[in-house]
């Protein structure tokens, strides 16, 4: 059996609602590009558009390089690292240890059940190619043939460490969709109907290693999919019901009724899975019907696997049969296909109030909220291995949260209502607080509990039954002395730490130490600086960020502050740390042109600043993060428009979000100090050179970042040679400089940030 799947998709997406059915219990997913894994949806939420499975082993390709395994027919998965953000449509089982992943301008191959990958030489680069993979047959982990959209035809014997062009299979004036080779020498490719092509599509058969072709068959409309179930059975799917079969190994090929239920279709048929030469189970290129044929294709029955859109089914053990789709749609049946009963997916349901707190840290250790639109809040108490939904009795978004343990809780609503929980969100109650407008809340214990903003503090001691303005002075200014009223106070986010309470806004950044009784100023890092975040890690440790991107630390309260002029990346949005070492910064977008760059979601440090090492999470950005001692979390708003919409990720790393094997990236600039002078003599250009190791695929780049001091940022894109050395010319040098570099990594390998490199440049 040819265990190839491929899955005609085009570019449907949809939001998938919560899935009924309880999911295997299992341990998180990795995202496959970093070390985050899937908190929700679960196993993970990419699009799967094909699987494929040899045995109870089999592997599962989608969006953004997504490649997932499972060991155990479908049941539980686990994320593998393919080194490649670029969709992946197509996948072949060669054996439980080899597997072929391609779409977009990749091929990639592993031949030690998905632990690794290798790119095969197919385009110059990953991230452009004119023609783009339409589908690849290998016969073992060495020998196979790859198609292009346009009928190209290369083979390669050595793994794909060097490929051969052969003669091209004829496209009929359309697009090659798939290709399907019986024996080293004797292969069939089908193709489907381009937009300017009038034609049907057509069965194309080699017996001479691709070095001519033949046309074995042909349909009036275009074919997508090819398979043999036996060396003489065969099946082709096309669009409009289009259903083709070869008893004789291919050399003819006849037109099957697919007889389906009155007032259904006509379908596109995407890809067809058979367990025998007559029960076979056949995807729709919409995903939204899959059809079962029992008879060889004489007949369809229309199958409801669930609400969820499947692109893709592939049959695994006996009578058992694994279906993908979108959002990460998984589901099994073990009849067949006749039902499917067992969904492994599942969501929340969960969507983000963008404009509340982001991830909120609980008081108990492990745990952590965010809240959510329309009464809804995110809630998880095991590192986010898990999340569960809180359901509050309201229409209104949920602002802020705070849970001083498990079981107490407050909920601030985007029009000021405040209710509380003592039995960890089962049940609500609603306060009359006698406060309007409040947009941030804390609480340091399960009776203090304030009510802040936007102008003041109100404070309650009895759980939230009765609140009271807070009164008093605070000094904003020592020389000449300035003073103002708490209740006059500016104020829009909080954050507790050791039982410290920090707030900030307008009127700047101001500590409680007793619960919000009194407050007091703590100073700023620049006098006219509007704070957009703020993360201590005690009460007298911790970081800023301004409205300019501008990141500060402090390790006195704020009595003095210290830029940190090593970031470089533009599009900060918001800051949080665990301790004075360890923290991230997350990114909102920036086009870089390189699509690995352009897909970093975070920062990471663990060395308080003097590097930051890319991650990449899901490519979407602008997520909002939370750093803790115990995990750290990242939670990505749903996105639409016009072509595809995505709903809301959750993800959790326990270990910082590091790849698991460290890359290495090193810069020099040769002479470190520099006259004026000569500097301009040499036409105030510098020499970057630099080495990354290890090098994952072709044209890898790393990004070269430079800033005169007090200046703007630049940035500038290398190609690493195959030997990881690289060499840039940085124009435009006047004054002391700072030189940077980043590279992403792959999933496997880290990414990694270098320390400053300083030229210094005398008058």
């Amino acid at each position: 059996m040819n265990l190839k799947r491929c899955a005609l998709i085009t570019g449907v997406w949809a939001t998938m609602a919560g899935a009924a059915g309880a999911p295997a219990l299992a341990a998180p997913v990795s995202t496959g590009h970093s070390g985050w894994t899937w908190g929700d949806p679960t196993p993970q939420g990419q699009q799967l558009n094909a699987v494929a499975f040899d045995g109870a082993t089999g592997f599962a390709v989608g969006n953004f390089g997504t490649v997932v395994r499972s060991v155990d027919g479908g049941a539980t998965w686990t994320g593998l690292p393919s080194g490649t953000i670029n969709d992946l449509s197509v996948v072949q089982e060669v054996n439980p240890n080899v597997v072929i992943v391609g779409g977009g301008c990749t091929v990639r191959e592993s031949v030690n059940g998905g632990a690794s990958f290798t790119s095969m030489p197919i385009n110059p680069t990953e991230s452009s190619c004119p023609t783009n993979v339409a589908s690849f047959s290998f016969s073992d982990q060495n020998t196979g043939y790859v198609e292009l959209d346009d009928g190209t035809i290369l083979f390669t014997s050595d793994g794909g460490q060097t490929v051969q062009a052969k003669t091209s299979a004829p496209v009929n004036s359309g697009t090659a969709t798939d290709l399907d080779f019986v024996s080293p020498s004797t292969g069939f490719a089908v193709s489907g109907v381009s937009e300017s092509s009038t034609g049907g599509g057509v069965i194309e058969r080699t017996t001479d290693s691709a070095n001519s072709w033949t046309q074995v068959g042909s349909a009036s409309h275009g074919l997508n999919a090819i398979t043999f179930v036996t060396p003489t059975q065969g099946f082709a799917v096309g669009d409009n019901d289009t259903l083709l079969a070869s008893s004789d190994g291919g050399s003819t090929w006849t037109a099957q009724p697919l007889t389906l239920p009155a007032g259904s279709g006509p379908f596109n048929l995407s890809a067809i899975s058979c367990s025998s030469a007559t029960t076979c189970l056949i995807s729709t290129v919409d995903g939204k019907e899959l059809i079962r044929t029992a008879d060889g294709g004489m007949t369809g029955t229309i199958v409801n696997p669930s609400s969820q859109l499947l692109f893709d089914v592939a049959f695994s053990t006996g009578s058992n049969v694994v279906g993908v789709g979108a959002d990460g749609a998984t589901v099994l049946s073990a009849d067949g296909g006749q039902t499917f009963p067992n969904v492994i997916s599942s969501d929340l349901g969960f969507d983000l109030n963008t404009s509340g707190a982001g991830i909120l840290a609980g008081g108990v250790a492990g745990s952590a909220y965010i809240p959510g639109a329309s009464g809804r809040i995110a809630a998880t108490t095991n590192d986010g291995a898990s999340w569960s939904l809180l359901r509050v009795p309201t229409t209104n978004d949920v602002s802020d949260v705070a849970f001083p343990t498990t079981s107490d809780g407050f909920e601030l609503e985007s029009d000021g209502t405040l209710r509380t929980t003592t039995n960890a969100g089962v049940s609500w109650a609603s306060q009359d607080t006698g406060v309007s407008g409040a947009v941030a809340l804390a609480a340091t214990s399960p009776e203090n509990v304030l009510l802040i903003g936007p102008r003041g503090v109100n404070r309650s001691t009895d759980g939230g039954s009765s609140f009271s303005s807070v009164s008093g002075k605070v000094v904003l200014a020592a020389k000449p002395k300035r003073t103002t009223t708490v209740g006059k106070l500016g104020l829009a986010n909080s954050q507790t730490v050791g039982g410290t309470v920090l707030a900030w806004g307008r009127s700047g950044l101001f500590e409680s130490t007793n619960g919000g009784g009194a407050w007091k100023l703590t100073p700023g890092p620049l006098p006219k600086g509007h704070l957009v975040s703020v993360s201590f890690v005690s009460p007298s440790t911790g970081y800023a960020m301004d409205n300019s991107e501008r990141v500060f630390f402090t390790r006195n309260r704020g009595r003095k502050w210290t830029q940190l002029e090593t970031i470089g990346w533009p599009a900060l949005t918001s800051l949080s740390f665990s301790s004075a070492s360890d923290g991230l910064v997350a990114l909102s977008g920036y086009d870089f042109d390189n699509p690995d760059f352009n897909s970093v979601d975070v920062l990471a440090t663990t060395n308080g600043g003097k590097t930051w090492q890319p991650e990449v999470i899901d490519g979407e950005q602008a997520g909002t993060i939370l750093a803790t001692p115990a995990a750290d979390y990242y939670d990505e708003a749903g996105q639409s428009n016009s072509d595809y919409s995505l709903q809301e990720g959750l993800f959790a790393t326990t270990g910082g979000g590091l790849s698991p094997d460290p890359s290495t990236l090193t810069i020099s600039i040769g002479a470190k100090k520099l006259s004026a002078k000569k500097l301009k003599k040499a036409g105030d250009k510098v020499t970057l050179t630099g080495t990354l190791s290890p090098v994952t695929s072709v044209g890898e780049q790393v990004l070269v970042m430079w800033q005169t001091v007090g200046k703007s940022w630049h940035h500038q894109l290398v190609t690493v040679a195959s030997s990881g050395a690289f060499t840039d010319v940085v124009h435009g040098i006047k004054a002391t400089t700072d030189f940077f570099a980043a590279s992403v990594g792959n999933g496997l390998y880290a990414g990694v940030g270098t320390p400053a490199t300083v030229l210094t440049v005398k008058k």
